[in-house]
């Protein structure tokens, strides 16, 4: 989960960086705009990442999967 931490949040340096140098010749506004961009895909990234681990460490500690939990509703 560290190394997947650490990877995310180079990524966002990197992409973070890369927005603000491309865009920042095109003006004020655009580097605004391409930081909001940049915002909120990278939330959107982080967010799913976060997901992704909530479920992965709820199966290894209970052993049920969703699977088996929407099961039940059928």
């Amino acid at each position: 989960m560290l190394g997947l931490i650490l990877i995310l949040s180079l990524i966002n340096s990197i992409g973070g960086q890369f927005f603000s140098t491309a865009l920042g010749v095109a003006g004020e506004w655009a580097a605004a705009i391409g930081s909001l961009i940049w915002f909120v895909a990278w939330n959107a990234l982080w967010n799913c990442a976060l997901i992704m681990m909530y479920h992965d460490l709820r199966v290894a500690q209970e052993g049920v999967d969703t699977q088996q939990v929407a099961a039940i509703f059928d």
